[in-house]
């Protein structure tokens, strides 16, 4: 009885197994059936796409492409064709029983008058030009230019023959055709547009299609600077921007003034303002706005790479040549960094063996007249100088120029000295009184500019002075002109310009005027105030 009852349970285990495992022998079933499925769509598919590129290769055209039961049928322009039918499960873009027989893994196509375009669901898509059409295309049509850099257009001729060729038509760029592309180039990033042709010469077939081309937006300038003869009073200058249509601020400043500023945007603002205060002053009523006046004044490559600042710099002083490119819509910086050349003017030559004789006075009428620099009437003004003789040549006398920063800046009621940095400049006089009968006052610079459009003023007596009892007179008239417009006026009209040589035991002169005169008025050349008061 008891083998009997362990029998029985032993049956009724094996029952109740076979029952739990039903269901996973009926998914392991439906499962094969599916990957079954699936790999003979896989299959479907690479058979496809095998044929379609066969087709391309030998130069086979498509002539149709027939829907059928579940997919469709596709037929060459040598009659040979293949049926795709994509798998039951993908049918209507619902998943299979695997979930990759879906809508994604369906062969399907679009066509247009030039092609038929498969699309495999996996990645794989192509198109086959469609038998006796004839075309251009390209798969892009907007670019991008900027200067110097050639820009490729891939393009395709669908149905050419040998008689087939590729014309470029109003273009304002410099061009080559290729075989395959189209490359242009600028020396500007000019915005615009342009046609490339194909004309199948056999039947007179064509097609065109059209290429736009924007600017490309310039980000990142950096600069190459170079300071090179140096001088006393200047340097030469090399910036070359790592992009040539950039639009930059280029400038030479005190290392001081360049080095309190933080960072690029800040010393941009700075600039900008003394160009905003130049445009008010000066250029107002030549431009509708101020920004229309920074981007056309402001230094675009090619217009110079090389400046030459010689006369407008001070001896023995730390400068910085410097640039930065702006954004020519928001005039902010788009260079991150600064470009800048670090360098030292030479200091101040010597005067060679000379004797120190004191402190002359230096009874202007020379540039008080050219300036209709007055004071109640046409007086001239009285300036100390210091006089040195050469102990080589006795009665060559240098004098240390009146025309310095002090003085101007008393004539015109000035207050910051540093506004006239590049306007004066130290400079001696030679003036040759060995005949005190005829005293000669050779042609030669002040030291000052009085209008930096014009250069560095300069004069000269037309004839001959003399030299008697100690006071050097000049009653004849003076050239007097500048750097880029010599001889432009006529100085000491009134006859006037005397020096008083000094006694053997005066002091040295301090720099500044003896006498105060009033603001310039009815100037014959622009206003130095109006100069000054614009300058850094």
């Amino acid at each position: 009885m008891k083998k009997l009852l362990v029998i029985c349970a032993a049956v009724a285990a094996l029952v109740c197994a076979c029952n739990k495992y039903d269901g996973a022998i009926s998914d392991l079933e439906k499962r094969i059936n599916s990957t079954e499925q699936s790999v003979n769509n896989l299959l479907n598919k690479v058979d496809a796409l095998q044929k379609i590129l066969d087709a391309i290769q030998s130069g086979v055209s498509i002539k149709s492409v027939s829907p059928v039961d579940g997919g469709f049928t596709v037929t060459f322009s040598d009659n040979n064709s293949f049926t795709v039918v994509n798998g039951k499960d993908g049918q209507d873009g619902k998943p299979g029983e695997d979930g990759k027989d879906g809508e994604d893994s369906k062969v399907s196509y679009t066509e247009d008058n030039l092609c038929y375009y498969f699309d495999f669901g996996d990645g794989n898509k192509v198109a086959v030009s469609k038998t006796g059409a004839f075309g251009i295309k390209a798969e892009k049509t907007e670019f991008e230019i900027e200067s110097g850099v050639p820009v490729e257009i891939p393009f395709e001729v669908i149905g050419g023959d040998a008689t087939t060729k590729i014309l470029v038509e109003d273009c304002p760029y410099t061009y080559r055709i290729g075989e395959k592309a189209v490359t242009i180039s600028s020396e500007k990033s000019l915005a615009g547009s342009f046609v490339i042709k194909a004309i199948r010469n056999s039947d007179g077939a064509n097609s065109a299609i059209v290429i736009t081309v924007a600017k490309k937006a310039i980000t990142d300038v950096k600069f190459q600077i170079t300071a090179y003869d140096i001088t006393q009073y200047g340097a030469v200058i090399d910036v070359i921007p790592s992009n040539k249509e950039a639009l930059y601020i280029y400038s030479v400043e005190s290392a001081g003034y360049v080095d309190q500023f933080d960072n690029v945007a800040d010393l941009c603002a700075a600039d900008l303002e003394y160009w905003e205060e130049l445009y008010e002053t000066k250029y107002s009523s030549y431009a509708p706005t101020f920004k229309e006046f920074i981007t056309g004044n402001l230094v675009k490559s090619g217009d110079f790479l090389a400046d030459d600042w010689e006369g407008y710099l001070q001896p023995d002083t730390d400068y910085v040549a410097y640039a930065y490119a702006i954004d020519e819509d928001t005039l902010e910086p788009i260079s991150s960094e600064l470009g800048r050349a670090d360098f030292s003017t030479l200091p101040t030559q010597k005067l060679g063996d000379v004797t120190y004789l004191g402190v002359a006075i230096w009874h202007d009428s020379i540039i008080s007249e050219v300036y209709g620099f007055y004071d109640g009437g046409a007086l001239p003004v009285d300036m100390p100088v210091d006089v040195y003789e050469d102990n080589a040549t006795p009665g060559v006398f240098y004098f240390d120029s009146p025309y310095c920063a002090e003085n101007i800046m008393e004539w015109f009621g000035l207050s910051d000295p540093t506004k006239l940095q590049y306007n004066v400049r130290q400079t001696y006089i030679t003036i040759d009184a060995s005949d005190p009968d005829a005293v000669s006052f050779p042609y030669q610079e002040l030291g000052v500019m009085l209008d930096p459009d014009a250069g560095w003023a300069s004069a000269g007596a037309t004839s001959t002075g003399t030299y008697t009892d100690g006071v050097i007179s000049f009653t004849c008239e003076f050239d007097y002109g500048e750097s880029y417009e010599p001889y432009t006026y006529v100085g000491n009209d009134s006859g006037e310009f005397t020096i008083t040589m000094p006694d053997a035991n005066s002091a040295p002169a301090k720099p500044a005027s003896s006498k105060k005169a009033a603001k310039p008025a009815k100037s014959q050349g622009k206003s130095f105030v109006e100069i000054a008061e614009i300058s850094k």
